[in-house]
């Protein structure tokens, strides 16, 4: 009996030795998370509407990704999609100028692949042209072509194809009994139309709008310069009359 508690005993002390003598594995230390920030815009150039689709009245749509680099600089620009390739391109040159203030992360600059989508309408001071295009049934405003040729450089100025009559007298102007000159300047296309009518001076609106409405109607011979078509710019004054003098 004294010899099973000896025995009892020495297991005991032994397994104790044991566990004293084991190390204790400390427990694991969480990792501290990342500390991350987006790139913040310094400059962004806005896209410009395409000269090619002035007066087109289209609403414009470009999807682009890009990288900014750890200097803020926008790189490896691609457009995935563009609802005009002239917006396209006109996306592109934008992108090219804009900067930021680069993304981190533990503090350091990182590159970041972004995306972004553009939309664009036509610009301010193409809506009256728009609405004039409109009322007509035909681009009266439309991009302006290259090369120009001034009517004043030419020995036989512009000739309109029939007689042009008298320009309407605006009925909201009535009771004015003004009857203004208008100076209209215009292009004349190698088919004779006339675009891009502008009408300058004093007068009221409502005899500026008559006078492009009258410019606009009128049909002129085509004019060649140097052998060959070409776009010729002309100013008219469009006098009005006061409708007792009609």
């Amino acid at each position: 009996m004294k010899k099973l508690l000896l025995q009892i005993l020495c297991l005991q002390l032994s397994l104790v030795a044991q566990a004293l003598g084991e190390s204790v594995a400390p427990p694991p230390v969480a990792e501290a998370p990342s500390k991350a920030t987006l790139p913040k815009p310094i400059t962004q150039a806005s896209p410009d509407y395409p000269e090619s689709l002035a007066y087109s009245g289209k609403e414009l749509t470009a999807k682009a990704q890009f990288t900014i680099g750890t200097d803020g600089k926008v790189t490896d620009i691609e457009i995935i999609s563009a609802s005009e390739p002239a917006f396209a391109e006109s996306v592109q040159t934008a992108l090219a100028k804009w900067t930021f203030t680069p993304a981190t992360l533990d503090g350091q600059p990182v590159a970041k692949r972004v995306a972004n989508l553009f939309k664009l309408g036509p610009p301010p001071e193409q809506l009256n042209g728009i609405k004039f295009n409109n009322l007509l049934k035909r681009a009266v405003f439309a991009p302006a072509p290259a090369n120009v040729t001034d009517s004043e450089s030419l020995e036989e100025k512009p000739t309109p194809l029939n007689n042009i009559g008298q320009p309407g007298y605006p009925k909201s102007m009535l009771s004015s009994g003004k009857a203004p000159r208008v100076p209209v300047t215009f292009i004349i296309t190698p088919k004779g139309d006339v675009i891009n009518p502008v009408a300058s001076g004093g007068a009221p609106d409502a005899f500026k709008f008559a006078a492009i409405v009258f410019v606009a109607n009128i049909k002129y011979w085509p004019t060649r310069v140097n052998g060959k078509s070409a776009y010729i710019r002309h100013k008219m004054n469009v006098q009005f009359k006061k409708p007792s003098e009609e």
